[in-house]
Order: structure tokens, then sequence, then C-alpha cells
């Protein structure tokens, strides 16, 4: 999917649109889960805290022209404080 694509679901989620969200949090699914390991092991409640981390960035994102929307989400996960970067397994 393009970002003119995400632009339309994430307009859509943050008017409260839940198919729109929960589309979101399919098409982020694999960034949460890669995020989601510790210890080489799945983490569901850090993947419950990631998925509400992202909800957040979704419903307060502002659209910047040109900005790159998955790469923004990417650094918005990166500042939850369980976010570790590429773990070590």
């Amino acid at each position: 999917m393009d970002d003119r694509g995400l632009i339309v679901i994430i307009k859509q989620a943050q008017g409260g649109d839940k198919i729109a969200m929960a589309k979101l949090l399919e098409i982020f699914h694999p960034l949460l889960y890669k995020n989601s390991m510790l210890g080489g092991r799945f983490d569901e409640d850090l993947y419950q805290e990631l998925s509400i981390n992202l909800i957040h960035c979704i419903n307060s994102f502002q659209f910047v022209p040109d900005s790159r929307i998955y790469q923004s989400f990417e650094q918005a996960l990166k500042l939850n404080p369980h976010f570790k970067g590429e773990q070590e397994e």
C-alpha cells in the first residue's frame, strides 16, 4: 500500500472508523510483532502495549507534506520505553 492509501485509512481511523483502525493494526502487525520479541521470544504483553501505543500515535498523527508515514510510525514506536530496536536472540 502506498502512502496515499495509508493517508485515507489513517484519516478514517482518526474519525472513529473501527474497521479502518483494525486495518492499520493489520498493516503494522509485522512491525509490532518484530518489536515484541524479548530474548528471542514473543512477549504478548509487550505486543499489546505497542498496539495501544500505535493506536495513540494514529489518533494524534498530524500529516506533514512529503512525510513517509510508515517510517513516522516506526519512529513513534521507538519512543515507547519498551522498544529496544533490534532484539537479540
